[in-house]
């Protein structure tokens, strides 16, 4: 695998906002960051991805990409500006609740 294909799927995280709002979102980067860790020949990589921040139209994330053998290959963050899928880009999604 190498750096440039996991800088790719460390550009996912934005599609993390959706899960946490249940509907399509459009996502716009603001800043994207790939730590690798190691470079080694994999089928798949497993994204795991977290949104620590949804406020005001803006979210934040990070993602641990793993290869098949369960290695860390790379960390990557990414904060971007966000709205509803569709809708004009100046109409912010609303703040996510921590459920329950």
């Amino acid at each position: 695998m190498e750096a440039a294909a996991l800088a790719v799927f460390g550009d996912l995280v934005a599609g993390g906002v959706s899960q946490v709002l249940g509907k399509p979102t459009h996502g716009s980067s603001l800043d994207n960051t790939l730590r690798v860790v190691a470079l080694e020949p994999t089928e798949w990589v497993l994204c795991d991805i977290h949104i620590t921040a949804l406020a005001g139209g803006y979210a934040q994330g990070y993602a641990f990409l793993w290869s098949e053998t369960g290695r860390l290959l790379a960390t990557a963050s990414q904060s971007m500006s966000v709205s509803p899928q569709g809708s004009n880009t100046a109409d912010p999604v609303p703040e996510a609740q921590r459920p329950g």
